[in-house]
C-alpha cells in the first residue's frame, strides 16, 4: 500500500474515533480526502518547458485520472462548504474522497 494511502487511512481512522467521542456533544467530525488539485504549485511541477497547465487548458493525456482532468480548488471548496453547512447535519465520522475517480482504479 502506498504511503499516501496509509496517511489518508490514518486520517480516516482518527476522524472516526474523534467523531465517535464527540457525537454525544452534537459535534460533527468529517474528513475530505483530496486527489491531485491544480494549483499554481502543482501546475509548476507538472509543466515542462514552456508548456503550462491551467484549469481551462489541461492536457488530458498528462492525467491518469478517470475524469480526465485534475481537480481545481473549487472542487474541494464545494465539499467543504457542504460539510460546514446544515445539509450535513446527520453526518459524522465520514470521509469524502474528491479525487476524480483515482481510488476506483
Amino acid at each position: 500500500m502506498p504511503i499516501m494511502m496509509l496517511q489518508k487511512h490514518g486520517v480516516w481512522g482518527f476522524t472516526k474515533n474523534v467523531a465517535l467521542e464527540l457525537a454525544k456533544d452534537n459535534i460533527w467530525i468529517n474528513a475530505v480526502a483530496p486527489g491531485d488539485i491544480l494549483t499554481p504549485g502543482t501546475a509548476l511541477l507538472r509543466s515542462q518547458g514552456k508548456e503550462t497547465l491551467t484549469e481551462r487548458n489541461p492536457d488530458p493525456t498528462k492525467f491518469d485520472v478517470p475524469m480526465g482532468r485534475m481537480g481545481v480548488p473549487d472542487d474541494i471548496g464545494k465539499v467543504v462548504l457542504f460539510l460546514a453547512s446544515d445539509m450535513s447535519s446527520y453526518m459524522t465520522g465520514s470521509q469524502i474522497v474528491v479525487d476524480g475517480g483515482m481510488l476506483l482504479k
